[in-house]
């Protein structure tokens, strides 16, 4: 750092780093952050020095972004080049201005409403339905050829399946859902986790969807919520992840589990090996507990033995008929691992 003059003292200074606390209010909200002030090694005061002081804001600003979970500059620049525009057609594409853009890349907080639709158009699918309905008139000729090519490449990219399951997997948090929208992530890492913790890194698809129904329901017995959001439906076998064969075929073409179909003594049985590493960090302590106590005492069983189980201590399963969904509130009497 170069050498400055200190306000204090007068003497030509490089200047230390003094951190300290600092309350800065967002848009009305208080978040306490760590200032960064420029200290005199001389006289030990504290100045003000361009561009030093803001680092509190930027801080505050990302703290704000957290809880609020907005997206951060950088994902908006990101958001922006993978569609092939610059700040200025992107601004003119919604109806913003070009400034607005920009300052937002440059880490000025987002408002609300622009931040949705941001968050909206992160899914190219999502990006080719608002623009072909009501955007396309906002580019020139030029400035849309460069864009649709490059929309086009990214829907190119989307796995057939990622489709279906967006159709399928998007219904409000109720009694069927286990108070919790699908999730995504959670469910792919249970999958992967309850495959990983397996004798030889593979189950039965019976194995499979009974552990995951144990996972779910007696997650909500405890805390009044599943861990996936998964719906289940009335199955021959027991309860069954409902549209699990979408599922499984999205993670089979994004390389996260293989399939192989394996003789049996029921003719054939579709067998699921492991072929990508689960992220424990997606879930909570409890679950990981839960996820645990049923990698330990469920996955070791075979198929049959796991259905008979669910045959009895399932009311949801007796009580409803084939392809009808079962409401979690019968995990209440169901027992515990």
């Amino acid at each position: 750092m170069k050498k400055v003059l200190c306000p204090e003292c007068g003497k030509f200074i490089v200047p230390l780093t003094a951190e300290g606390g600092m309350e800065v209010v967002i848009r009305g909200e208080r978040f306490n952050v760590k200032s960064f002030m420029p200290k005199c090694p001389e006289c030990g005061g504290e100045f003000l020095m361009k561009g030093v002081e803001n680092d509190s804001f930027t801080l505050a600003y990302d703290e704000y972004r957290k809880k609020h979970k907005l997206l951060y500059p950088a994902e908006i620049t990101a958001i922006r080049e993978k569609y092939g525009l610059s700040s200025k057609p992107f601004a003119k594409l919604f109806g913003w201005g070009e400034l607005t853009v920009y300052k937002y890349e440059k880490g000025a907080l987002q408002d609300e409403v622009h931040d949705e639709v941001l968050q909206f158009i992160k899914d190219p699918e999502n990006m080719k339905s608002i623009y072909d309905e009501k955007l396309k008139d906002n580019l020139t000729p030029d400035e849309r050829a460069g864009f649709e090519a490059a929309l086009d490449k990214l829907l190119q990219g989307v796995n057939p399946y990622e489709r279906i399951i967006r159709l399928k997997f998007v219904y409000k948090p109720d009694e069927f859902s286990g108070n919790r929208p699908f999730d995504m992530k959670k469910t792919a890492n249970l999958i992967l986790k309850l495959l990983d913790c397996s004798l030889h890194k593979n189950l039965f698809e019976v194995q499979l969807l009974k552990c995951l129904f144990y996972a779910d329901f007696l997650s909500y017995k405890d805390n009044k919520i599943s861990i996936t959001g998964l719906q289940y439906a009335n199955g021959p076998y027991g309860p069954i992840p409902n549209e699990y064969h979408d599922l499984l075929a999205f993670m089979r073409g994004k390389n996260m589990l293989s399939m192989q179909i394996v003789p049996n003594e029921h003719g054939e049985g579709h067998l699921y090996t492991i072929a990508a590493k689960p992220d424990d960090s997606v879930f909570s302590g409890f679950e990981k507990e839960l996820i645990s106590n049923i990698c330990e005492k469920l996955t070791p069983l075979g198929s049959k033995k796991l259905s008979d189980k669910t045959h009895k201590e399932v009311q949801g399963w007796k009580e409803t008929t084939s392809g009808e969904l079962i409401s979690y509130k019968y995990a209440e009497t169901m027992k515990d691992i």
